[in-house]
């Protein structure tokens, strides 16, 4: 009989929908621990010295954290879901530009090309332009006119094309930025709410296990809980050593016929 193991590593963790269909999974966890508390109750005499102590009410916490960031785990924590884009169903996007100022043996270019078709009131796509100073701050600003002049630029949506102000003193290799919203047909977003409703459901972390003994011998095993809760509590890191940090209660199924809390599943077939 198996008793004692080595965890090797957890493999993944998935959260369950009613139906049985995954509702978000994660893979490469780290710091992954199950805090089981529980209520009790004591009986005292009368000089308060405890007599019998009663323990019920028990509990899970379960917390771990992952090196990527995750738009199904985001969304789930938020009660939406992840929106795929596609031709369509486009997704109106945020983007920035940053473009150098080219030059040919004439002098300077008085266009530059944006990445993407921006959207919105016919003429005024783009509403204002940028120099980028040497300290990559934004320097100089121009607004969005029928007419390129010294304060005001032209942009042509459907060429990508915006014609610099002219007579502004805009040189060759300085860096324009432009701020614009476009169509995006590939890629997905996350909607985070601000009121979230988060149903429970099961969970299972998927956990590879070594024989104490023999650590050639391993093993694949499984901890479920029937009713896992996602919080939407969450903390989001935005640089490359990151990590995305995820919190569940976990509680008895209250209408699933039985107290339990979780089961360990550990099957004698090697992995």
């Amino acid at each position: 009989m198996i008793d004692k193991l080595l965890i090797d590593k957890a493999k993944r963790i998935v959260h369950f929908n009613a139906d049985g269909s995954a509702r978000w999974t994660a893979e490469d966890i780290s710091d992954l621990t199950i805090n089981v508390t529980t209520e009790s109750q004591e009986k005292r005499d009368a000089r308060n010295n405890v007599i019998s102590r009663l323990y019920n009410g028990k509990n899970a916490e379960i917390s771990f954290s992952t090196a990527f960031f995750s738009l199904g785990i985001q969304a789930a924590q938020s009660g939406t879901e992840v929106k795929e884009f596609s031709d369509s169903e486009p997704v109106i996007t945020p983007w920035m530009d940053e473009i150098t100022v080219g030059s040919t043996g004439s002098g300077v270019n008085t266009d530059i090309t944006l990445t993407h078709v921006p959207v919105g009131t016919s003429g005024s796509e783009v509403s204002y332009i940028y120099i980028r100073n040497a300290d990559s701050s934004l320097g100089k600003k121009f607004k969005v006119g029928s007419v390129a002049s010294a304060t005001e630029f032209t942009v042509n949506a459907a060429d990508k094309k915006i014609t610099l102000p002219t007579g502004a003193g805009i040189k060759a290799d300085d860096v324009i930025v432009v701020f614009y919203d476009y169509s995006a047909k590939k890629g997905a977003s996350v909607t985070s709410t601000a009121d979230v409703s988060l149903d429970p459901g099961r969970l299972c972390i998927f956990t590879l296990f070594k024989d104490v003994c023999n650590e050639e011998v391993k093993y694949s095993g499984v901890t479920e809980f029937p009713s896992a809760q996602l919080s939407p509590d969450c903390e989001l890191g935005y640089s490359f050593d990151s990590t995305y940090s995820v919190s569940l209660s976990a509680n008895k199924k209250y209408c699933g016929g039985n107290d339990a809390l979780f089961t360990t599943y550990i099957p004698e077939d090697e992995a």
